[in-house]
């Protein structure tokens, strides 16, 4: 689709690759791609997750949508935001003194280790000693137990999901505690005393028909649920096109230089396009000052995404080269053709960008049929050269002309 004059309003923004997320924890905007999680709020922050052994993390606000609907939130983990939320159906505590005498209430207070092979437990650990998000929630949950003739005061406390709550965060508030073997086994929990280790599934005998357990009081957490963004009818005057360069060779393999081709297919589809509005090209750049201009490059599939230490020679992307994923590496190299896309229009054509706020975004990998695939003979780089291509957002021109 080009610029153009028309009567009629045509709306195509690309609603369908993100999900607007509604509930008690407020609104929350995310990629498509992270429906299949689920979103929890303990105190300021939102969760995403689980996402396996990493459990949930946390879900910050980023880049603002072309059409000003709203922040598209994104998973992060840095040392700033660990993940959190353990799975307590694996095993969390190992008892030392199995002969320790229960105290007041029949709570343990023997020595006590965190279990080894738990992939969470560092997590778990930051969560119970330094999460102050946690903290205060936990104090209220402890709180109302308390007055309610519960448990003494509770050892730990975490984030945590398991299959009895179907996934879902909670906050747990766990004790250790002495309970009669057949109470339990009838809760369904099982022997583990030959290993020594607790999760919320099993016990460890201690004597007299007796054994440790963890026992635990739940509070439920803000919530989210999946829902799809809606479009107002009034729709607005200037709307977005998406114009999409399959020219052919935008970037060499493994190179971040646009090509020729390249270069002349932005002059042509674009800077051409609206030099072609006229006596609308003034308004048509005042409206393209206020809204950011999305640019996403990508990069070809041409080896084993998943293979360590994998990539090409791009210097930049040596350090990701070394710690992480071929496709990490494709995801670098392919911000950097992002960041190319965006000079180069800045740096040739300021008459036009000089006031607009152009963001790349290095879209990584882009699959398609000619990809290289497990099993696949004589793969030629030659065959995914218009994989390696970049999309620019840019609103589109309408006028209203008045009829009669």
């Amino acid at each position: 689709m080009g610029l153009k004059l028309i009567q009629e309003q045509v709306q195509s923004p690309p609603y369908d690759l993100y999900t607007q997320w509604e509930g008690s924890g407020g609104k929350v905007i995310t990629s498509k791609e992270w429906s299949d999680k689920k979103i929890f709020k303990a105190g300021f922050i939102n969760y995403i997750g689980p996402f396996g052994d990493r459990g949930y993390v946390v879900l910050m606000p980023g880049t603002k949508y072309v059409d000003g609907i709203g922040e598209i939130s994104s998973p992060v983990v840095n040392s700033k935001y660990p993940p959190i939320g353990g799975n307590v159906d694996n095993q969390l505590f190992k008892i030392e003194d199995r002969k320790f005498r229960p105290g007041q209430n029949k709570v343990y207070g023997g020595d006590l280790k965190w279990a080894e092979g738990n992939p969470q437990i560092d997590f778990m650990k930051y969560q119970n000693n330094d999460l102050w998000e946690l903290g205060s929630q936990a104090k209220a949950l402890q709180s109302d137990m308390n007055r309610g003739g519960g448990q003494t005061k509770t050892r730990f406390h975490f984030l945590a999901y398991s299959q009895r709550t179907n996934g879902n965060l909670r906050i747990l508030n766990i004790n250790i505690r002495l309970k009669n073997i057949k109470e339990l086994e009838a809760e369904g929990k099982t022997d583990n005393t030959k290993k020594g280790t607790l999760s919320i599934n099993n016990y460890v005998k201690q004597r007299g028909g007796n054994a440790w357990h963890l026992e635990y009081g739940s509070a439920p957490l803000a919530t989210y649920g999946p829902g799809n963004i809606s479009i107002e009818e009034d729709l607005p005057e200037f709307v977005t096109d998406e114009y999409q360069f399959d020219a052919g060779e935008n970037f060499d393999f493994d190179s971040a230089v646009l090509t020729q081709l390249a270069k002349d297919a932005i002059k042509e589809k674009i800077i051409d396009a609206i030099n072609e509005l006229g006596e609308y090209k003034s308004a048509y750049l005042k409206e393209l000052g206020k809204k950011p201009v999305i640019i996403t490059a990508y990069s070809s599939i041409d080896a084993d995404s998943e293979t360590p230490g994998g990539g090409g020679d791009f210097g930049p992307c040596q350090s990701i080269k070394k710690s992480g994923k071929r496709k990490d590496y494709n995801k670098c190299l392919s911000q950097y053709r992002a960041n190319t896309v965006v000079k180069h229009l800045q740096d040739n054509y300021s008459d036009i960008f000089g006031n607009v706020k152009l963001k790349g975004i290095g879209g990584g990998e882009n699959p398609s049929k000619n990809s290289w695939k497990p099993g696949k003979k004589n793969h030629d780089s030659k065959t995914t050269q218009k994989d390696r291509k970049f999309t620019i957002k840019l609103p589109g021109f309408t006028i209203r002309r008045k009829v009669g």
